[in-house]
Protein backbone atom coordinates (compact mmCIF):
# COMPACT_ATOMS: atom_id res chain seq x y z
CA UNK A 1 0.00 0.00 0.00
CA UNK A 2 2.93 2.20 0.21
CA UNK A 3 2.62 2.33 -3.40
CA UNK A 4 -0.96 3.77 -3.51
CA UNK A 5 0.43 6.79 -0.85
CA UNK A 6 3.60 7.49 -2.64
CA UNK A 7 2.17 7.35 -6.18
CA UNK A 8 -1.67 8.04 -6.25
CA UNK A 9 -3.46 9.02 -2.93
CA UNK A 10 -1.14 12.81 -2.74
CA UNK A 11 0.72 13.46 -6.50
CA UNK A 12 0.36 11.12 -9.61
CA UNK A 13 3.28 9.17 -10.59
CA UNK A 14 3.42 10.44 -14.55
CA UNK A 15 4.89 6.93 -15.36
CA UNK A 16 2.32 4.74 -13.80
CA UNK A 17 -0.18 6.76 -15.78
CA UNK A 18 1.64 6.71 -19.00
CA UNK A 19 1.36 3.03 -18.67
CA UNK A 20 -2.19 2.83 -17.77
CA UNK A 21 -3.09 5.01 -21.02
CA UNK A 22 -0.84 2.66 -22.71
CA UNK A 23 -2.62 -0.31 -21.19
CA UNK A 24 -5.70 0.60 -22.16
CA UNK A 25 -8.40 -1.07 -23.92
CA UNK A 26 -10.64 -0.11 -27.14
CA UNK A 27 -12.85 0.77 -27.53
CA UNK A 28 -12.62 2.52 -23.59
CA UNK A 29 -15.81 4.94 -22.93
CA UNK A 30 -13.81 7.78 -21.49
CA UNK A 31 -15.80 11.33 -20.75
CA UNK A 32 -15.83 14.65 -19.50
CA UNK A 33 -18.90 16.09 -17.95
CA UNK A 34 -19.32 19.65 -18.27
CA UNK A 35 -21.49 21.81 -16.50
CA UNK A 36 -22.12 25.43 -15.67
CA UNK A 37 -21.03 25.83 -12.71
CA UNK A 38 -17.86 24.24 -11.90
CA UNK A 39 -18.28 22.07 -9.02
CA UNK A 40 -20.38 19.76 -11.00
CA UNK A 41 -17.88 19.28 -13.23
CA UNK A 42 -16.94 15.73 -13.62
CA UNK A 43 -13.87 14.73 -15.17
CA UNK A 44 -14.61 10.66 -15.77
CA UNK A 45 -11.68 10.42 -17.94
CA UNK A 46 -8.85 11.39 -15.42
CA UNK A 47 -10.68 8.94 -12.61
CA UNK A 48 -10.91 5.98 -14.71
CA UNK A 49 -7.36 6.19 -15.83
CA UNK A 50 -5.81 7.02 -12.32
CA UNK A 51 -8.27 4.45 -10.63
CA UNK A 52 -7.34 1.76 -13.17
CA UNK A 53 -3.45 2.57 -13.03
CA UNK A 54 -3.81 2.61 -8.54
CA UNK A 55 -5.82 -0.64 -8.84
CA UNK A 56 -3.24 -2.19 -11.16
CA UNK A 57 -0.55 -1.53 -8.96
CA UNK A 58 -2.52 -3.46 -6.12
CA UNK A 59 -3.61 -6.52 -7.96
CA UNK A 60 -2.82 -6.42 -12.01
CA UNK A 61 -6.02 -7.45 -13.73
CA UNK A 62 -8.04 -7.83 -11.20
CA UNK A 63 -9.77 -4.75 -9.57
CA UNK A 64 -12.43 -6.78 -7.92
CA UNK A 65 -9.30 -7.61 -4.95
CA UNK A 66 -7.79 -5.23 -5.25
CA UNK A 67 -10.22 -2.59 -4.33
CA UNK A 68 -10.84 -5.43 -1.58
CA UNK A 69 -7.12 -4.98 -0.41
CA UNK A 70 -7.49 -1.20 -0.25
CA UNK A 71 -10.23 -1.15 1.58
CA UNK A 72 -8.93 -3.32 4.23
CA UNK A 73 -6.24 -1.57 4.32
CA UNK A 74 -7.81 2.06 4.65
CA UNK A 75 -10.27 0.63 7.12
CA UNK A 76 -6.60 -0.70 8.72
CA UNK A 77 -5.32 2.32 8.74
CA UNK A 78 -8.61 4.17 9.84
CA UNK A 79 -9.03 1.96 12.91
CA UNK A 80 -5.67 2.55 14.57
CA UNK A 81 -6.12 6.51 14.06
CA UNK A 82 -9.80 5.94 15.94
CA UNK A 83 -7.51 4.29 18.54
CA UNK A 84 -5.15 7.00 18.48
CA UNK A 85 -6.87 9.62 18.80
CA UNK A 86 -9.14 8.00 21.87
CA UNK A 87 -6.14 7.32 23.86
CA UNK A 88 -4.67 10.67 23.09
CA UNK A 89 -8.06 12.28 24.07
CA UNK A 90 -8.22 10.51 27.53
CA UNK A 91 -4.94 11.15 28.51
CA UNK A 92 -5.53 14.98 27.68
CA UNK A 93 -8.21 14.99 29.29
CA UNK A 94 -7.38 12.78 32.89
CA UNK A 95 -3.92 15.19 32.82
CA UNK A 96 -5.35 18.78 32.17
CA UNK A 97 -9.01 17.89 33.69
CA UNK A 98 -9.11 16.32 36.09
CA UNK A 99 -12.35 17.37 37.85
CA UNK A 100 -14.04 16.92 35.19
CA UNK A 101 -12.63 13.10 34.28
CA UNK A 102 -12.86 11.84 37.84
CA UNK A 103 -15.15 9.00 37.95
CA UNK A 104 -17.16 10.74 40.73
CA UNK A 105 -18.14 13.67 38.71
CA UNK A 106 -18.85 11.66 35.46
CA UNK A 107 -22.29 11.19 34.80
CA UNK A 108 -23.94 8.44 32.14
CA UNK A 109 -26.17 9.48 29.39
CA UNK A 110 -28.85 7.55 27.48
CA UNK A 111 -29.46 9.27 23.97
CA UNK A 112 -32.48 7.75 22.28
CA UNK A 113 -34.49 9.17 19.28
CA UNK A 114 -31.20 9.49 16.97
CA UNK A 115 -31.55 9.40 13.07
CA UNK A 116 -30.13 6.06 11.23
CA UNK A 117 -27.15 6.56 9.36
CA UNK A 118 -28.93 6.01 6.39
CA UNK A 119 -31.41 8.60 6.75
CA UNK A 120 -28.02 11.47 7.32
CA UNK A 121 -26.78 12.33 3.73
CA UNK A 122 -25.42 15.73 1.82
CA UNK A 123 -25.91 16.79 -1.51
CA UNK A 124 -23.51 15.71 -3.94
CA UNK A 125 -24.05 18.96 -6.44
CA UNK A 126 -24.70 22.48 -5.85
CA UNK A 127 -25.90 25.06 -7.76
CA UNK A 128 -25.98 28.71 -7.70
CA UNK A 129 -29.02 28.95 -6.48
CA UNK A 130 -29.17 29.82 -2.98
CA UNK A 131 -32.15 28.88 -1.14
Amino acid sequence: MKNVRNHYAFHYSPEQISAALADLEEPIDLKIYLSEQSGNTYFQISETIVNTAMLDSIEKGDYETALRKLMEHVLTVSQDFVKFFDAWLSFVLQEYYPEITSPDKMEKLKLSDLPKVEAIGFDYFISEEQG
